[in-house]
């Protein structure tokens, strides 16, 4: 575990650095999925040794594919299954055959 004092968290410039960090993760949740999936997470801190730990806890499984938008490569969309220890951006074909495989 990394505790958060040791990444950017140290970075955010208000005083209450666990609000700031819920602004920033709602801002890329809402980058990334869109408004509609903010309702999926839940953001929950811990302390530890004195550091600050935060996990990410996905409530339940999406009604629908989820597909990503990444502003990296001008707002492409995305569509990711996760493997045993690794996610994989999957082809508009394979896509389609996982959708059917797993929504309808």
């Amino acid at each position: 575990m990394l505790p958060l004092e040791n990444t950017d968290f140290a970075s955010f410039k208000d005083t209450n650095k666990k609000d700031a960090f819920n602004l920033h993760f709602d801002n890329l949740v809402e980058t990334y999925f869109g408004n509609e999936m903010s309702s999926k997470f839940e953001v929950e801190f811990i302390e530890i040794d004195a550091k600050t730990i935060v996990t990410i806890h996905i409530k339940d499984k999406a009604s629908n594919p989820v597909i990503i938008k990444n502003p990296e490569k001008n707002n492409n969309e995305e569509f990711y299954i996760r493997r045993n220890a690794s996610a994989v951006a999957l082809t508009m074909y394979e896509m389609l055959s996982y959708t059917k495989d797993n929504w309808e």
